[in-house]
């Protein structure tokens, strides 16, 4: 519907509803991974999933791009078109019957679920991690054209570099999750955080655009990986009555994380009189106190 309207208040109407309709898809597909695949292989699966999200910038910055500027109701259009054909993939390919349904399993109130100290320590430390992820991809665009004098355009194929990063970085976690760092998260984590701290700090430091390029896919691989390593964790820690629930609550607070971090970088580059500086480096702060934070989660 976004693409037939052209009221202010309709796109605000529309867009909620849209936002909502999205809101469901981590907790219940997390729900459907738990329910469908033995705990070994279930971090690889919803890494997997994740790095469909990468695969879907590079098609936004391409693809779509493209199809924007013939007209921008057709990227709409495309939009719901594509929201239709997984509509009936879930609908016709997804199996019928779950392993869960078949079993007679425990009822765990919303309430105990809320309860479990472990989710609410992963609500913030997603929050953290978001706050950098979203921050940072919100703010390079602008960082990297008036630092360097660059097009749109140009910036915009750094941006894709830096989504072909971090399909690369959601892959290479569940691998590495899966057969190196099996039950070690927490390290995984940590290593991460650590990784794209300092690539956003050195970012802000330097006055070369290679070094920028190669900075920027380093922040988009290994803080995709710390967020990849955080929302799969729950497959290992907890039991898949909860899951679903659990996941809801855990994204909930990565969602918050991507609604404050532009406004919290705008505020502080318009308090620094336009410089990036105190803006990244609070980026990099947030990124490692949420990477540091998952040695309080007891698994």
């Amino acid at each position: 519907m976004f693409g037939f309207v052209s009221s202010l208040m309709l796109f605000v109407m529309i867009r909620f509803g849209a936002g909502l309709g999205h809101g469901g898809y981590p907790s219940s597909c997390s729900k459907a991974v738990a329910e469908n695949f033995d705990k070994k292989k279930r971090v690889m699966v919803q890494s997997g999933i994740l790095t469909t999200s990468g695969i879907g910038g590079i098609l936004a910055f391409t693809l779509g791009a493209n199809i924007i500027a013939m007209n921008w109701r057709y990227g709409y259009f495309m939009l719901g078109t594509l929201f239709l054909v997984a509509f009936f993939c879930i609908l016709f390919l997804l199996p019928k019957d779950t392993k869960l349904i078949k079993q007679e399993t425990k009822k765990i109130s919303f309430v105990e679920v809320i309860k479990n100290v472990n989710v609410l320590k992963l609500f913030v430390i997603m929050l953290l991690l978001n706050i950098t992820y979203y921050g940072s991809m919100s703010w390079l665009p602008s960082y990297l054209t008036r630092t360097y004098s660059l097009s749109l355009g140009a910036a915009g194929a750094i941006l894709a570099v830096n989504s072909v990063s971090q399909v690369i970085g959601s892959f290479l976690t569940g691998v590495i999750l899966s057969k190196w760092f099996v039950g070690k998260q927490k390290a995984f984590i940590i290593i991460c955080s650590i990784v794209s701290a300092a690539s956003i700090y050195t970012l802000v430091h330097v006055n070369s655009v290679s070094i920028s390029l190669v900075l920027v896919a380093l922040i988009g691989m290994f803080t995709i990986s710390a967020f990849t390593a955080t929302f799969t964790w729950p497959q290992y820690i907890f039991p898949k009555e909860i899951i679903g629930s659990s996941v809801g609550i855990i994204n909930t607070g990565g969602t918050l994380g991507g609604f404050l971090a532009p406004m919290i970088i705008g505020a502080l580059v318009e308090a620094a009189s336009g410089s990036f500086s105190i803006g990244f480096i609070f980026l990099a702060i947030s990124i490692l106190i949420g990477g540091f934070g998952t040695l309080l989660v007891k698994d």
